[in-house]
């Protein structure tokens, strides 16, 4: 995936969202939660309707599966129009990502 499919993807999802759920879609992609679970969790949290949620979970879990989540955080990090506790929390998980990989 090149930087500008993953920006369009990223945007699909949205940038403070993508931070905010990291988790969820983290775990969507590595198939332990199904379509319909993190779909669920958009909708039972009044973030979103089924469509648009639907259309997050899958290009999250299309960044996950071509392993450009940390780009992802990246470009959350370089987004002039995302809030500091947004990028705080997004440094935090790369920071953590990359500890991990280390292990």
């Amino acid at each position: 995936m090149v930087e500008s499919e993953l920006e369009r993807k990223l945007n699909l999802v949205g940038k403070t969202c993508f931070v905010k759920y990291y988790n969820l879609f983290r775990n969507y992609a590595n198939h332990n939660l199904t379509k319909l679970e993190c779909i669920e969790t958009f909708i039972v949290d009044g973030v979103d309707f089924y469509k648009n949620a639907d259309v997050r979970c899958g290009n999250a879990k299309m960044i996950f599966e071509e392993s450009m989540q940390e780009d992802a955080l990246k470009l959350v990090l370089k987004s002039d129009s995302i809030d500091e506790d947004i990028k705080s929390i997004a440094r935090e998980i790369l920071k953590n990502s990359l500890y991990e990989s280390v292990i």
